[in-house]
């Protein structure tokens, strides 16, 4: 049963993680972009009614991994208008690729908490059922033959044994389960930190008016192959007005 619960939590914890490779996002400027760069990053900016900017979070993204971006609107209009993700539509080679909402982001990054600190907790599970406290002993033995005749012969063995100690089991599985609280603990921490940073930053609707400016960060989907490549599009839409832009993307 020990084995089986060993094998179970190692098999979990093995769907809980994957395989990656890395992609390069490269922003590919259209003749009616302006494009200015700020921290080193390409940011495009296509003026009509309204004034888009947009820029990827990181020339480099993982295979695993939803891609980011800055996305802005300057209302230069003279009404108001309502901006954010639901405007944005995004595709890699003409195919659609998803753009979360601001919540579905937040919730995407807590599922990835919880799956963490699961993982963390099964790695402990399996090390407490390990703790069994046996100690295996090994050494030799001899003995000397007595008979009517008097000494007979001497031998020699090698013999093995295993105990149990249940003092040493409870402290060794009280130090795992402790140690496991904690691991989990700062888990949740750490993203339950990176959850609050996200919510500050990403892009959520808000009415926008003239004049004013709204932007954030956008993610979409994973797109779900080691060697993707080709052209990704993001198409932002305002009361009708279509804002395309284009990046390469090329797995490595």
């Amino acid at each position: 049963m020990r084995n089986a619960i060993l094998a179970a939590c190692a098999a979990i914890s093995l769907l809980l993680t994957g395989c990656a490779s890395q992609l390069s996002i490269q922003a590919q400027p259209a003749a009616e972009h302006q494009t200015v760069y700020v921290a080193g990053q390409p940011v495009m900016l296509s003026d009509k009614q309204y004034s888009v900017a947009v820029s990827p979070s990181s020339s480099r993204a993982m295979s695993n991994e939803s891609l980011s971006f800055l996305v802005y609107l300057t209302n230069t209009h003279g009404e108001p208008v309502n901006f954010g993700p639901g405007n944005i539509r995004a595709s890699l080679n003409g195919q659609p690729v998803r753009v979360f909402t601001h919540e579905e982001v937040l919730a995407q990054m807590e599922r990835e908490r919880d799956s963490q600190a699961l993982s963390a907790a099964l790695a402990g599970l399996g090390q407490a059922m390990s703790a069994t406290g046996q100690q295996q002993h090994f050494g030799t033995a001899s003995a000397q033959h007595y008979g009517r005749q008097g000494y007979m012969g001497h031998s020699t063995g090698m013999y093995s044994g295993t105990t149990y100690n249940p003092t040493a089991a409870a402290v060794a599985q009280s130090n795992i389960q402790s140690q496991t609280q904690q691991n989990v603990s700062n888990i949740r921490q750490q993203h339950d930190q990176e959850i609050a940073s996200a919510r500050a930053v990403l892009l959520a609707t808000e009415t926008v008016y003239p004049g004013n400016r709204h932007g954030g960060y956008i993610r979409t989907a994973q797109l779900n192959d080691s060697n993707a490549s080709g052209t990704l599009t993001l198409t932002v839409t305002v009361n009708g007005e279509q804002h395309a832009f284009d990046f390469s993307v090329r797995g490595n």
